[in-house]
């Protein structure tokens, strides 16, 4: 007596997900070895190492001196980035990009101090504030230094300033340019 299986046909869809199933476990094997190759590599070994030091500093941005303040101040995020320490990690992966950034752009004297505002914070810090407060925090802090105040629209305000929260310039209108971490992508 024939077996109740042997005339049974399959249904197609089944077939149609054994193949997608396949195609995906394949996909995977090859993608998974693919990026396995690539972080050993040295090309991978340095972006991997780039990214950790960039969010360490990052991190350490966001625990700096005066950040604390800030934040008891009206800023949700706060952040004190020194552009040297910026330029360390980038100069790792790409050491030509040290040469296409001029230092005397960079604002104040390398510190850059960002606060980041809620979009309904009615008694955010003006950049002035910020930069009291600031260096009211850090006893060590430079003579000069960017102040950024971000909200969900963009910049509240912008600009270098003194300890005393006097502005010196704009960031925009810095010798008629633009900052370097603005300028525009040239495409080729």
């Amino acid at each position: 007596m024939p077996s109740q299986t042997a005339g049974r046909k399959r249904p197609a869809y089944l077939m149609v997900i054994y193949v997608v199933l396949g195609l995906l476990g394949f996909c995977l094997v090859t993608g998974g070895l693919g990026i396995w190759l690539f972080l050993r590599s040295e090309t991978g070994q340095k972006v991997v190492s780039t990214v950790g030091k960039g969010i360490t500093l990052m991190q350490q941005a966001s625990k700096a001196p005066g950040t604390e303040q800030l934040r008891e101040h009206g800023c949700m995020g706060a952040m004190v980035i020194p552009f040297e320490r910026m330029m360390e990690v980038v100069k790792e992966f790409a050491p030509e990009a040290e040469k296409e950034f001029d230092r005397d752009e960079f604002p104040g004297e390398g510190t850059m101090v960002v606060c980041q505002v809620s979009s309904d914070a009615g008694n955010a810090p003006t950049c002035a504030e910020v930069a009291r407060i600031y260096a009211a925090a850090v006893s060590q802090a430079p003579e000069r230094f960017g102040v950024s105040v971000q909200g969900a629209r963009g910049a509240a305000c912008d600009g270098t300033y003194a300890r005393d929260g006097t502005l010196i310039e704009p960031l925009q209108h810095r010798g008629g340019r633009r900052p370097p971490w603005e300028a525009p992508i040239e495409r080729q």
